[in-house]
């Protein structure tokens, strides 16, 4: 690791914990970042001539619109798949169906790079949306809710859907005013 990599990391994870991010449990609070996880995911999909097929595919690229798998093999694109995976920390095994979007084809390995294909999610059968959305944003909103308690000047006396209206309007402020929906540092 080059030096210039090395002190770009360290800027990276002291602007990081400024913003509240723990990674692990400290003393200042429990983790509240899930570090990257691989899931493991089995993929089905029904052909056209009634073949199906199902794989195990790992992945270490996961977000509420879809997921990056590791493969050696390929699926042409627009394939539609069914996919199901767990993440860490959640109980339900999430679900979802999605197509073929994108493909990775390496000439030759290097390190951290992947060959596989993307599949972007087109629909979520039960809650798995909900699980996912939670997953990915669940430590950011506890984050926002807590300094918003500290630092609310709204009646406590309201009733529970006043405070809920109360601090959603709060957060939609809040991505408005830091732009691009990003959450500033602090209210």
């Amino acid at each position: 690791m080059s030096q210039k990599e090395a002190k770009a990391r360290i800027l990276i994870n002291d602007l990081l914990r400024r913003s509240g991010w723990r990674f692990f449990d400290e003393d200042s609070g429990p983790a509240n970042v899930s570090l990257e996880a691989q899931v493991k995911v089995k993929l089905a999909s029904k052909g056209s001539r009634g073949l199906s097929f199902q794989a195990f595919l790992p992945s270490w690229d996961v977000s509420i619109g879809g997921i990056f798998l590791e493969s050696e093999f390929f699926l042409p694109m627009g394939t539609y798949l069914e996919l199901e995976f767990e993440l860490p920390g959640v109980a339900k095994a999430v679900c979802a169906r999605g197509k073929v979007v994108r493909e990775v084809r390496l000439v030759r390995r290097g390190k951290g790079v992947r060959s596989g294909f993307a599949v972007q999610f087109t629909e979520y059968p039960d809650d798995s949306m909900m699980s996912l959305a939670k997953y990915f944003l669940a430590p950011e909103v506890k984050r926002f809710v807590n300094a918003y308690r500290a630092n609310s000047k709204s009646s406590r006396k309201a009733n529970k859907e006043e405070q809920m209206t109360d601090l959603i309007v709060a957060w939609e402020i809040a991505r408005f005013e830091a732009g691009k929906g990003q959450l500033p540092d602090s209210l």
